[in-house]
């Protein structure tokens, strides 16, 4: 998936927030920072530029053996879910999509 994955076109259409959400979570806090005060082009073009090399894929397209962002590729871990219902709701979700 990752080899397939356009990552050009992906950030094109989606929103700011799930841009910067992708950059946090495969760059860091610092990089999806400055990211956010960036214009729709520019942030697109920095997300298309830094994210898919860390193998970083949007979360259609992870499966059970999703590894996610390498902690080298990005300098710092993974921000970890703060509340406990957005984590009962992801593995909900994990499990949906193993049963199929």
């Amino acid at each position: 998936l990752r080899e397939i994955f356009d990552a050009k076109d992906y950030f094109a259409g989606v929103s700011s927030a799930m841009r910067v959400q992708a950059i946090r979570e495969a760059c860091g806090d610092d990089p999806a920072d400055r990211a956010a005060k960036l214009k729709k082009a520019e942030q697109t073009a920095f997300a298309v530029k830094n994210v898919p090399q860390t193998g970083w894929l949007p979360p259609e397209l992870r499966t059970a053996h999703y590894d996610g962002p390498s902690s080298k590729s990005k300098g710092a871990k993974v921000t970890k879910l703060k509340s406990k219902a957005k984590t009962k709701k992801l593995q909900a979700r994990k499990d949906a999509f193993k049963s199929k």
